[in-house]
């Protein structure tokens, strides 16, 4: 009797509710049945989009294929599978006609093998392919065309006003007006966020969802430009103003200058904070996902270290002084204790830690070696046709960006694992060097702060949940400075 994996797949909440998995896996299920195969297993990426092959179950579903622990593949359309880029749909209808895997969908049966039939599949995924295309640039234009034409497309409307979707006409709700006109007399009196947080909590206000006031809502608040009878937003990358159109009877909480007098004030207190400081993780902080070195950006409280790219895939955020704090807490524990830093080394050289960074290398390895594979399919698939040269150089320069990446990676992760498999670690040499940071924030200035973390510190890994790899360095006999461990701090 044939073996069959079932595969199920939709892309988004609203497709969740028109294909539903329940829905998909029933109709498959029963005509499995109707043909008396057998199910090996169910196979759903739920929520994945079709232009991503770096899907979790499909990933399972070559593996198991790989294992020959089925002959065939059901699913609700060829789509669910597949709107893949020509490189990836080559990739996995490569894979799947060398195991001699057949596609089966309610209506139709797809031999990879057979020329005809390879021919079909490979127009109908660049046809879905195209189609999702489509979709995408036609949402964008629309999304471009409401944005020009001053559609609110924010989902929090400001305090102090309510907007109708349909009509774009806004009002003012009187009772919060009065606060938002308190709140810009005060700042514009010298009072800060946090003051003003405070009076607003001690007065009995509450934010919109019953919530208390926090220096971080203030500021919010006293940015916005609604409050002056305009909103600014940016719609892919286009960046539009608009006069917001009242509702009869009502105009802006406050006037134009009250509000620029406001951001005058916030640029100026914010000069003063931070002139002549530096901050102290700034080039030495690094994103252990692209291994990009992360900037600062913010004001006096609402400050963050995050990537220098903005564009970047990764948008993970750390607060500056929270993060700051936190480092220079652990060096000061460290100064003052021995036995905890010798803890932390030999924790580090634990048999299972090492095993952990061995099977991420392992994984880091298999992932660029993929990478390689694909960048070596480019010109096969150009000299066939399939692409032109403007396309090829854009796949070419997407892998070569993926490479450098996991290239990063890969070191990064060996020279821990290179650390961790060091067995001895001159303690004494590590404490003196760190004994320095018993009274750091109190003996020293920023400045002297700044050179010294430099001094001690080579690297500052943070991943994405907040957990910290420090990767100290002290000088050797010749005065040479050296990397000598890893010290780990979980968030």
């Amino acid at each position: 009797m044939d073996k069959v994996a079932i595969y199920i797949r939709v892309s988004t909440k609203r497709q969740i509710d028109k294909y539903s998995p329940g829905e998909q896996k029933r109709i498959l299920t029963e005509y499995a049945a109707s043909r008396d195969w057998i199910i090996h297993d169910y196979y759903s990426d739920l929520g994945e989009s079709g232009a991503d092959s770096d899907r979790e179950d499909l990933d399972r579903l070559l593996i198991d294929a790989e294992k020959k622990l089925f002959d065939k593949v059901l699913l609700f359309e060829q789509d669910r599978l597949s709107r893949l880029e020509q490189i990836d749909w080559a990739y996995l209808a490569n894979s799947l006609a060398r195991l001699n895997i057949k596609l089966i969908t309610p209506t139709s049966e797809i031999n990879l093998e057979n020329e005809e039939d390879r021919f079909m599949a490979d127009l109908f995924n660049l046809l879905a392919n195209r189609e999702l295309k489509k979709i995408k640039k036609r949402t964008s234009m629309g999304r471009r065309a409401a944005n020009r034409d001053g559609v609110y497309f924010c989902g929090h409307v400001p305090y102090g006003t309510s907007l109708d979707r349909e009509t774009q006409i806004w009002s003012v709700i009187p009772k919060e007006r009065d606060v938002v006109q308190s709140i810009f007399e005060w700042y514009s009196s010298s009072v800060g966020f946090h003051e003003i947080s405070h009076r607003l909590n001690r007065l009995g206000y509450k934010t919109r969802h019953g919530g208390k006031w926090y220096f971080a809502t203030v500021g919010k608040l006293i940015r916005n430009p609604v409050y002056m009878g305009e909103f600014r937003q940016t719609v892919l990358g286009e960046t539009s103003h608009h006069e917001i159109k009242w509702a009869n009877g009502d105009k802006p909480i406050i006037s134009v200058e009250t509000w620029k007098n406001a951001q005058l004030i916030m640029a100026d207190r914010a000069k003063q904070y931070f002139h002549g400081k530096k901050h102290l993780l700034i080039s030495i902080l690094v994103c252990s996902e692209c291994g990009s070195k992360l900037r600062v950006k913010g004001n006096k409280k609402n400050t963050y270290y995050l990537h220098r790219d903005e564009k970047s895939q990764c948008n993970k955020r750390f607060q500056k002084l929270k993060l700051e704090k936190l480092v220079i807490g652990e060096l000061k524990n460290l100064a003052t204790n021995t036995e905890y830093l010798q803890q932390l080394l030999a924790q580090e050289s634990k048999p299972e830690n090492t095993h952990a960074l061995e099977s991420n290398l392992t994984q880091c390895v298999l992932e660029r070696k993929k990478a390689i594979d694909k960048k070596g399919r480019l010109l096969d698939l150009f000299l066939e046709g399939s692409w032109t040269k403007e396309e090829l150089n854009g796949q070419k320069e997407k892998l070569e960006l993926e490479l450098v990446s996991l290239s990063k990676r890969e070191d990064e992760l060996k020279n821990r694992l290179a650390a961790s498999k060091q067995q001895v670690t001159d303690i004494e040499k590590i404490s003196v060097a760190l004994r320095i940071f018993q009274d750091f924030d109190i003996i020293l200035t920023y400045g002297e702060q700044f050179k010294l973390i430099r001094e001690v510190i080579e690297k500052i890994t943070i991943d994405k949940i907040g957990n910290l790899d420090i990767k100290l360095k002290v000088s050797n006999d010749e005065g040479c400075s050296q990397s000598v461990a890893h010290i780990q701090i979980y968030n």
